[in-house]
Formats: C-alpha cells, sequence, structure tokens
C-alpha cells in the first residue's frame, strides 16, 4: 500500500487526498497531521504503531510531538464518530502506541498529484454554512452569483454639510438588513466604504468588490425632515436599474431603512428572509447620538475617542436598553481591556438581544479571559456563527479566538471567509495572515502580509517575523530596520532585531539588543523579551519573563510559533493550565469541519 491509496475503516472512508472521512455520517475534515496519522496506522492494518515510528515519521522535529500525538489520536476518534464510524476502532496500546482494529483495508488509488495539503486551498471557492454546530461548506463561488451588492456609503447633502455621521449610519443600516436577504451576497461595509470621496467608475467598483450590482444614495437632512435618494446600478455596464426618493420626518427612520430594503430585494427579485434582522429602534436624538459616537469611534484618534465616548454615554442615558449603543460599548471596553465592564455590558445585550451574533462573541472572549473557559468560549463562537455566518467582524472575532485555543485550521477557514466577504478591508487581510502564520503555512502568510502592506500602513513586523521564521535572518533584519522607521510598538522591533542577530550568530549583538530591551521594556513589555529568548533557546530567561503578566498575553500562547522551542518543558504545560489552555483543556475543543 501507499500513501496515494484511499482506506476503509470500518464503514468510514480516509481520503488522504482532500484530508477527510466520509461515511453515513457525512464527510469530515481532518488536520494534516491527522490524515497523516491515519494514514500510518491504515497501512498496517491490526498492527500496532509504536509512538516513536509516528513522531519519526510525522512529527520530525516538531516541539510538543508527543503531546500533539495524543491530541491526534482524540481527533481522529472524534472524527470517526462523526463520520459515522466506530470511534473504537482506533486503539491506544499503553506504553507503546496505537493499532488501528478489523476492518481496515485499501479502497483504492487516486492521482496524488490532486492531493492538497494545506486548509486554505480549499477555501476559497466554498461557502460557510452552519448545521448543528458543524461548519459545513458547500460549493457555491460568490463570483457566479448573479444577486450580489455593495452598499457605498452615501453622500452628505445637508445644507450645512456636517451629517456625514448620519449619511453613512442609514447606509451601514441599510447594508446590514440587506445581509439578512436570502440570497443576496452583501460586500462587507469596510470594502463598501472605502470608495467613498474618490473618482472610481461603477464598473471599476463592481470589478474590486466582485458584484454585479451597486446601491448609491445620498442624505439630506433639514431641520427635522430627512430626504434619502437612493440608486440601484448595474455595475458592469453601469446601467441604471431602479432609483428611489423617500421624504420623511426624521421619526420614521426606522421605517424608511425597512422600505428601502424591501424595495431593493423586490427590483433584485430575491426574498427577504423570513427572519430580516429589523434595525433596533430608538428615539431620534438618541439614534444620532448613537451614530455621531460610532462614526467619531471609526475615525481612531484619542481626542475623536473621547468624544466618541461622551456621546456614547448620552445615548445610553436617553434609552439604557439600546442594543446597537450597548454593543458598541462592549466593543470599545473589550479594546480598552476593561473586561469585566465589556461582560457585563453583554450579559445585558444578550438578555435584550439573545439572537446578537457579536454579543456572543464578546461573550466568548469575556469566558476566555475572565473565567479561563475554553470550552465554553467555542461553544459561543459556533452559537455566534450559526446567527451571522457571513459577517466580516463576527467571522474576525471567532478566527482570532479559535486562533488564541488553538484551533488554527479553524481560524484560517473563518479568516478566508472575512476576506471573501470584505475584500479590501485591511483588518481582515492582516488577521488571515496571522492565522496562516500561527498555521505554520509561511509561504501563505507571506503571500497576504505583502498584500495588507500594499493597501495599508503597517504590517512590515508581521513580515520581518514572517521572513525570520522562514530562515531568512538577513532578510528580516532588513525589514526591521526598514519599517521599523514606519512606526509600531518600539518594543517588538528590538524584539525582532534580537531575534534576527542571534539567527545569524551575532551573539554580542543579541545580548545587547537584549538589554536594551529589558532597560527600556522590561516593565511593560514581558512578552517581547519572553518570545525573543524562547526564540534563543534560553528557556529559564524565558520562563521568568513569561511568569511577569502572563494574564495580559496567555491567548497569544498556544500556537504561537515563536514559543516551539519551550513546548518540551515541562513548566510550558504547567504554564497553559494556569491559564486554562493545558492539554486536557484543549483535548475536547472541536469544531468540525464538513465538506459537501
Amino acid at each position: 500500500m501507499t500513501a496515494s491509496e484511499r482506506y476503509r475503516l470500518g464503514p468510514v472512508t480516509l481520503h488522504p487526498d482532500s484530508d477527510a472521512l466520509t461515511g453515513p455520517g457525512g464527510q469530515v475534515h481532518l488536520e494534516p497531521r491527522v490524515t497523516d496519522f491515519a494514514v500510518r496506522l491504515a497501512q498496517r492494518p491490526g498492527e500496532v504503531v509504536t509512538r516513536e515510528e509516528l513522531i519519526g515519521e510525522v512529527w520530525a522535529g516538531y516541539p510538543g510531538a508527543d503531546q500533539s500525538l495524543t491530541n491526534a489520536a482524540s481527533k481522529l476518534r472524534r472524527a470517526l464518530a462523526k463520520a459515522g464510524g466506530d470511534r473504537e476502532l482506533l486503539e491506544t496500546v499503553p506504553k507503546r502506541g496505537y493499532r488501528l482494529g478489523n476492518g481496515v483495508h485499501a479502497a483504492g488509488g487516486f492521482d496524488e498529484s490532486s492531493r492538497r495539503r494545506r486548509v486554505a486551498t480549499a477555501l476559497s471557492v466554498m461557502v460557510l454554512l452552519v448545521i448543528g454546530g458543524l461548519y459545513v461548506f458547500t460549493s457555491d463561488a460568490p463570483q457566479d452569483s448573479e444577486n450580489s451588492i455593495a452598499v457605498l456609503a452615501f453622500e452628505d447633502l445637508s445644507p450645512s454639510g456636517d451629517h456625514e455621521y448620519l449619511s453613512r449610519g442609514i447606509a451601514e443600516e441599510l447594508l446590514n438588513v440587506l445581509a439578512g436577504v436570502s440570497g443576496l451576497r452583501v460586500v462587507g461595509r469596510t470594502s463598501a466604504f472605502s470608495f467613498a470621496g474618490k473618482d472610481v467608475t461603477i464598473p471599476e467598483i463592481g470589478e474590486h468588490l466582485n458584484v454585479n450590482h451597486v446601491l448609491e444614495g445620498s442624505v439630506r437632512r433639514s431641520g427635522d425632515r430627512l430626504r434619502i435618494t437612493v440608486q440601484l446600478l448595474e455595475a458592469g455596464q453601469d446601467r441604471h436599474l431602479w432609483s428611489e426618493t423617500y421624504e420623511q420626518p426624521l421619526d420614521d427612520i426606522f421605517a424608511v431603512q425597512d422600505r428601502i430594503a424591501t424595495d431593493v430585494a423586490d427590483e433584485l427579485r430575491v426574498r427577504l428572509a423570513g427572519s430580516t434582522p429589523a434595525v433596533s429602534k430608538t428615539d431620534p436624538r438618541t439614534y444620532a447620538l448613537y451614530l455621531r459616537a460610532k462614526f467619531l469611534f471609526d475615525r481612531g484618534s484619542t481626542t475623536h475617542g473621547e468624544q466618541a465616548r461622551s456621546l456614547l454615554d448620552q445615548a445610553l442615558e436617553r434609552d439604557p436598553d439600546y442594543v446597537p449603543a450597548l454593543t458598541l460599548l462592549a466593543l470599545r471596553a473589550f479594546r480598552a481591556e476593561q473586561f469585566e465592564l465589556a461582560a457585563e455590558t453583554i450579559d445585558r445585550v444578550l438578555e435584550l438581544d439573545p439572537a446578537n451574533a457579536l454579543g456572543h462573541v464578546y461573550r466568548a472572549w469575556a469566558k476566555l479571559y475572565l473565567e479561563k473557559d475554553a470550552q465554553t468560549a467555542v461553544e459561543l463562537v459556533q452559537a455566534a456563527l450559526t446567527i451571522a455566518r457571513d459577517d466580516p467582524q463576527v467571522l474576525q472575532l471567532s478566527g482570532r479566538l479559535l486562533r488564541a485555543v488553538g484551533l488554527v485550521d479553524e481560524a484560517v477557514v473563518l479568516a478566508e471567509r472575512a476576506v471573501e466577504r470584505d475584500p479590501l478591508c485591511a483588518g481582515c487581510l492582516y488577521r488571515l495572515a496571522h492565522a496562516y502564520l500561527y498555521a505554520r503555512d509561511l509561504d501563505a502568510a507571506e503571500t497576504r502580509i505583502r498584500r495588507y502592506i500594499r493597501i495599508a500602513e503597517g504590517g512590515w513586523l508581521t513580515l520581518g517575523n514572517i521572513l525570520l521564521l522562514q530562515g531568512k535572518p538577513e532578510a528580516a533584519l532588513a525589514v526591521y530596520d526598514e519599517g521599523r522607521s514606519l512606526g509600531g510598538h518600539e518594543a517588538y522591533w528590538l524584539a525582532g532585531r534580537a531575534m534576527a542577530f542571534h539567527a545569524l550568530g551575532r551573539s554580542s549583538k543579541f545580548a545587547e539588543s537584549m538589554n536594551r530591551l529589558i532597560q527600556e521594556w522590561g516593565d511593560r513589555e514581558p512578552r517581547a523579551l519572553a518570545r525573543a529568548y524562547a526564540w534563543a533557546g534560553q528557556a529559564d530567561k524565558a520562563f521568568n519573563w513569561l511568569g511577569r503578566g502572563i494574564g495580559d498575553y496567555f491567548d497569544v500562547l498556544v500556537a504561537n510559533p515563536f514559543f516551539r522551542k519551550l513546548h518540551e518543558d515541562p513548566r510550558w504545560f504547567e504554564l497553559l493550565e494556569r491559564v486554562g489552555l493545558g492539554p486536557e483543556d484543549r483535548a475536547d475543543l472541536d469544531m468540525a469541519i464538513v465538506v459537501s
């Protein structure tokens, strides 16, 4: 038998070419090393394959190989059960190894050239569905979809010219409602709004965003009256399909948004989903305060942030139960690492709106940070994706959490999906690069981060890290030196340069860099020192710095490639157990990906 054959494992078939099991329960995705583990056993049915043999063939030179082998066995058993097979088919032989029992045999060959070893190559044309807590992908490439649309930022035509927050807010609310339309693909806000104020034609926008329709509009506020004009265009030909003007009192803004969504859906000949998300309603004054706060938060500066928080507080003082404002407050609290406030706010959000997908994701992060409860956090992510499987923000935040608990393949899946839905979202692309970095697909990570660098100001530190991990320390050092002048966190530029010096064998420069790092950043950024010492293989120093504030960054430990040299040290497992991410804590974490 060869590794290019399929194997029958009782009623289940192992497909090494696609890293999957198929059986009565469906088709279940496997991580590549779990596939290799299963193949080694299937090639010798009924025989004990020792742990030493398996590690040597599948995990050679891989730090943490012994624990990874144990985890692979657990994952294979779960996959067998989900595919409709017998989990007991895989036997553990104490102190020796593993064996596949009766009913295992070759099931025919296939062309080895069709093998896809990386998760991403199987994801680019798949659409995420959530069924019973399992992630199911069906071939449904969006580029062939007739009903796809980008909602552009509406233009502010108010006499005073200071109502951009309102015009953008109305467009975003409309985008969110249309995202609930069955049969309609809606491009994410970041990409759709990126063309505001730019001299770009409608066909060019359609090509950039891969959509067939564009909705543009304007908002004019005069006193308490609104005039909203919208126009639906066929993107490829810049052809007018439909337009309408809505003149209403400001008090009727929510009803107008629902009417526009219904009219657009009718023109596109798609139907509104039975549970189309209605715009959360409040009084016009509170709504305006919320939109102004969100607009200022999005602009990002400290001054704007202070103004935005004041406006948000005013909105919640007027309407303490206004869910969008509460959700925005929770987001800002998380970003400020005010986790107790965030958790308290999210509990209120979900009490008011149990189907709030972002609320479930934020609660997942609270469970992970405050209670070190990875299992519940993953379950909450599953709930969020069941509600909003296409929301780029939900996908991004969910993927980051899965990466934090070590589910790196699943994190890649969600990050790819976020980029698909919001193709010009720089943050989505940045997180996709990091997902591939943690999954150790360094070529894919480099491709994504270079794309990010082309559209955003930043990313050089990540590029340097990728080059260092690729074994290119000279190139990494050049990037660290060049990119450092562009800004970013000084501690990590210094740590990067130190690691590059160590890889180049320049021990005196490494020691000099580390001394400077300790003097300037030891009290504030122990993670940077821990990373550099771990990379250099100086375990005692690495663990010393890891112990100084583990709570601030435990979520980047599990799969972080810079800590690989620590993985065989007993202190590593003790550290992970302290933060609820030890091997036993993570053994049952699962978000099985089913391909159909």
